[in-house]
């Protein structure tokens, strides 16, 4: 989704199209790292095209290792690319290839109303997704965000930062005391952890009831919520990003990630605790 804003926001720009080039997600499908092409859950405006690619416009390929093979430099010093934050979007032009992750909303907030429009949710909401849907709509609802899984591997556990247990419970009282009567709508890929540990919450409710790939429509039940609080993961970021309500409230982690000197990729006008 980050990929997708900054160069849909430098399409709008230049009053070019934006062409996504998925030959590389099909072409490690079988990866144990690799995960598959998932914005069709929008209804966005680009066209996807899988080989027979045309440098005359932007692309997005998912290759943030390019720089780091011989063979990755080589297709690098034939094309027009920007990658990441080494970019200035301002001075960039069409037939741009885009590699990296772009987690900073500066690359996009310009074109925040349209690029909210191409994140529009294109599937009705099922009959249990529609029930919390309503539950949320009528409460002061404060959806909490919290990630385990992939984060508590060897390799992860080393690079992201620790949202811990006392975390969650500061940002759930803060909450509290800027909210009147929040209602808080629990998120997570270990609910049981969750419910074992949040279950004494009161006007709380354990949201799990989307798996596999209907899972997207977790994000979309947060971005429903007036309130957020995320952890430092890009899935629920992209959940209080696509909150529409003007006085919303959005508590994010301070640090990302464990080593502390990196960017941290939370808007200004969120709360960092």
């Amino acid at each position: 989704m980050f990929q997708f804003a900054a160069a849909k926001a430098l399409a709008l720009k230049l009053g070019t199209e934006l062409v996504l080039d998925t030959s590389f997600i099909d072409q490690h499908s079988k990866k144990s790292w690799s995960r598959p092409y998932e914005l069709d859950i929008f209804d966005h405006s680009a066209t996807i095209r899988k080989k027979g690619i045309n440098l005359n416009k932007i692309l997005i390929f998912a290759l943030p290792r390019l720089r780091k093979s011989n063979a990755g430099r080589k297709i690098l010093s034939t094309l027009n690319y920007c990658i990441d934050i080494e970019c200035d979007i301002s001075q960039l032009k069409d037939g741009t290839t885009f590699f990296g992750y772009f987690t900073n909303e500066n690359f996009f907030k310009e074109y925040k109303n349209k690029i909210l429009s191409e994140f529009t949710f294109k599937y009705p909401m099922d009959d249990n997704c529609s029930r919390i849907s309503k539950l949320i709509k009528n409460c002061e609802a404060v959806s909490v965000h919290i990630r385990r899984g992939d984060y508590l591997n060897d390799t992860n556990s080393t690079i992201f930062a620790n949202c811990s247990l006392d975390w969650y419970y500061n940002a759930i009282q803060l909450i509290k005391e800027k909210v009147v009567s929040p209602v808080f709508f629990f998120f997570s890929d270990d609910m049981d952890w969750v419910k074992e540990n949040f279950s004494s919450h009161k006007d709380s409710y354990f949201v799990d009831i989307n798996k596999g790939s209907s899972s997207y429509n977790d994000m979309r039940l947060m971005s429903l919520c007036k309130h957020n609080i995320i952890a430092n993961s890009t899935f629920s970021w992209w959940g209080a990003w696509l909150n529409l309500h003007e006085k919303k409230i959005v508590i994010a982690p301070k640090y990302y990630y464990r080593d502390q000197t990196k960017q941290n990729i939370m808007p200004e006008d969120w709360v960092l605790l």
